[in-house]
């Protein structure tokens, strides 16, 4: 199961609002914020974070078969997210397109 979490656009400054998430060296702003759920990234020279997420968008989903996905995709960098909430984060390359899934276990929300 996918559901949509965000559309990340890159920056070429520190966007207005953003806050750093050192661990990842870069900036984002905070998607919830905005009405359509945009997010916006400037990743720093030294980031460990791969120049394809400094140089395409992407899109976010949360999906519950984290494992499966990051076996049978190309994965650019994987993660667990710094908020504390211990959630898995990999950015994949499917179909030339940079996708970020975060892991969720939807069997929680019914």
């Amino acid at each position: 199961m996918y559901t949509y979490c965000h559309y990340c656009i890159p920056s070429k400054t520190i966007p207005k609002d953003a806050v750093l998430v050192e661990s990842l060296g870069c900036y984002v702003t905070d998607f919830e914020k905005h009405p359509l759920k945009f997010e916006l990234l400037y990743v720093n020279e030294d980031s460990v974070l791969p120049n394809e997420l400094r140089d395409n968008p992407h899109i976010a989903y949360y999906v519950d078969n984290f494992d499966e996905m990051i076996e049978n995709e190309k994965v650019l960098y994987q993660f667990v997210a710094p908020d504390g909430t211990n959630t898995r984060v990999a950015f994949l390359m499917i179909d030339g397109v940079v996708v970020e899934i975060k892991e969720e276990d939807f069997s929680k929300n019914s």
